[in-house]
């Protein structure tokens, strides 16, 4: 029996890498801002994730992203509003899907547990 006083017996965040997945072309959207950075209340949706794990205590977060320049700019914002975090990127060369993406970022994973 524990109490409110007592440590958790294990914090697996450290040992989780997310991989946040943001190569989407967002076609419905009909703009040229990639989806990611859709403002909402001042702030990038993706930032909004990236803050998230942040406060779960994840602390690398692999990033896939589209090859062309909607993918650096998508870095280049992600970068300049990231929280206290590990942020990689990964590249889905051509859109194929969920499962797809996810695969593209497996090279950057360096942990047994990830969270998608």
């Amino acid at each position: 029996m524990s109490s409110d006083d007592d440590p958790p017996e294990s914090d697996p965040s450290p040992h989780v890498t997310a991989v946040v997945l943001a190569a989407g072309r967002g076609e419905r959207l009909r703009s040229e801002l990639p989806k990611p950075l859709y403002s909402i209340c001042g702030r990038a949706m993706a930032s909004y994730v990236l803050h998230a794990l942040a406060d779960a205590g994840v602390s690398r977060a692999v990033v896939v992203v589209p090859p062309d320049g909607r993918g650096r700019l998508i870095e280049q914002r992600l970068r300049e509003d990231a929280p206290d975090l590990n942020l990689c990127f990964a590249v889905q060369q051509e859109p194929r899907g969920t499962a797809d993406a996810v695969l593209a970022a497996k090279g950057q994973v360096r942990t047994t547990q990830v969270l998608v």
